[in-house]
């Protein structure tokens, strides 16, 4: 309990794919979305860092059931 490197904690946040609220943060008069229709889709980014600062790599959970397609992996930092 006393080595900070082996001490982690993680959090987790969602990112709906169809924003339902019709607002959203923007300058005005600036189309920044459209609605892709009422799929529910979500994409999850876990965040993990150690006790002693290190972030640890971020895990990002597509909403896929099989594999990612080829273009979002091209596509992803």
């Amino acid at each position: 309990m006393h080595d900070s490197s082996k001490q982690y904690n993680g959090d987790e946040t969602g990112f709906q794919l169809d924003p339902r609220s019709g607002r959203v943060l923007a300058p005005r008069n600036e189309n920044v979305y459209t609605e892709a229709g009422g799929t529910k889709e979500q994409l999850t980014v876990l965040i993990t860092i150690r006790a002693d600062g290190k972030l640890m790599p971020t895990a990002v959970v597509y909403p896929y059931k099989r594999g990612v397609s080829q273009n979002i992996i091209d596509q992803f930092p």
